[in-house]
């Protein structure tokens, strides 16, 4: 489980001590588990955080503020390295999260991923996680170096999920040869339990027929507020000056972030995809998808707003409503603007709401519909410490 071999055994005659042959290297990391699991009352888990923005600090307070309780429990979580994209800091006996920030500010330790592999490597800790609050391909190109650095990985981080298939798969076979866990709650839906659903479903012995909902909070809160007394280049703008859009609200509306999320659930229920599977609607002109971003975009994108205006006035014509929804069904997955009547619980949402509805064999009747706030920090942040919570419970005594 430790991934340390034991080239020999040997037990004493009067049953009272055994020996063990290992590499001289692993020496000072054995002794550490072995004390561990004899000596130590509570369950220790070590912590690496990389990304350290909006997600990232949100989830250092809340470990911080849970320290008390997690202790109660039965629990030792300690932050033990904190990274961001230009330096990074370990401590093994655990870093202050009062004074994170400043320990950060004054490390001289370049931040190169597979470099903090290495470094967090020689702490021989037991066990341990890196928690990627990150969006970088970067790290996730690491993440085999930290799996075979003996670090199960935590992330919201979609990238590792949306790897092209071989990619993917080489991944997860190093995870499970290493014994090592991957835990992405936070991967769709913020906090919401949507990937812990999906999997309960299918080991459960379920069949998924049908997923469909509304996966990105920026577009369910477009779609929640266009009732046409405002043009639609004009609702984005509003998102985007109130920080609810991506800084380049082209990656909202291009749709991409739902068909990741699609993939990432097709892969789950089995399906043999890749991103380039995925059937997407743009929200974005060809015209319009190049170069850098700047304000110049929403008045160019308000050529297009009587396009827009007269697909909701169709959908109202059909006492309908107008919501931007990905499916998954038959092995195939889409991301597009689709019509719901007034009734439907997709119409009904509000807000930033994702909506995520599972047709099965069980649920064949009426689906097992999960909602609720699908974007962030907070919401995001606690799907990250519900995946290690669930960690601490994996782990053995």
């Amino acid at each position: 489980r430790h991934n340390i071999n034991i080239t020999a055994i040997a037990q004493g005659a009067s049953e009272r001590n055994i020996s063990f042959v290992i590499d001289a290297a692993q020496q000072a990391r054995a002794l550490n588990i072995i004390h561990q699991a004899f000596f130590e009352i509570r369950k220790r888990l070590s912590l690496v955080v990389i990304g350290v923005g909006n997600i990232g600090s949100t989830l250092l307070g809340q470990l911080r503020a849970q320290r008390s309780h997690l202790l109660a429990r039965g629990f030792d979580v300690t932050v033990v390295g904190l990274a961001n994209s230009k330096k990074f800091v370990l401590n093994p006996r655990g870093i202050d999260l009062a004074r994170w920030r400043q320990r950060l500010a004054a490390s001289r330790r370049r931040m190169i991923p597979q470099v903090l592999a290495r470094e967090i490597s020689k702490l021989e800790l037991t066990d341990a996680a890196i928690v990627d609050c990150t969006a970088a391909e970067s790290v996730v190109a690491a993440y085999p170096d930290f799996v075979r650095a003996n670090l199960h990985i935590i992330t919201p981080n979609k990238r590792a999920n949306v790897l092209p298939r071989s990619e993917y798969a080489a991944l997860m076979e190093l995870l499970q040869s290493r014994q090592k866990y991957f835990l992405d709650e936070a991967n769709v839906g913020a906090g919401l339990p949507i990937m812990s659903t999906i999997r309960d479903l299918i080991a459960s012995g379920d069949v998924i027929k049908r997923i469909e909902g509304i996966f990105s909070g920026t577009l369910s809160y477009l779609f929640n507020n266009f009732d046409g007394s405002v043009p639609f280049s004009a609702l984005v703008k509003d998102a985007w000056r109130r920080g609810l859009t991506e800084p380049d609200p082209r990656d909202d509306l291009s749709g991409q972030d739902v068909a990741r999320k699609l993939l990432i659930l097709a892969r789950q229920a089995g399906a043999q995809l890749d991103i380039a599977d995925v059937d997407v609607e743009t929200l974005v002109p060809p015209k319009l998808a190049g170069g850098p971003f700047s304000e110049r975009f929403f008045g160019a994108l308000a050529r297009f707003d009587d396009k827009m205006a007269a697909r909701l006035k169709r959908a109202r014509s059909h006492d309908a409503v107008l919501r931007y929804v990905g499916s998954l069904a038959g092995g195939r997955a889409r991301a597009r603007i689709q019509e719901f009547r007034w009734d439907h619980p997709i119409a009904m949402t509000k807000g930033s709401d994702n909506i995520i509805a599972f047709n099965t064999k069980r649920y064949s009747q009426t689906p097992l519909v999960i909602q609720g706030p699908g974007a962030g920090p907070d919401v995001t942040a606690m799907g990250v410490f519900s995946d290690i919570l669930k960690l601490l419970h994996y782990l053995p005594h």
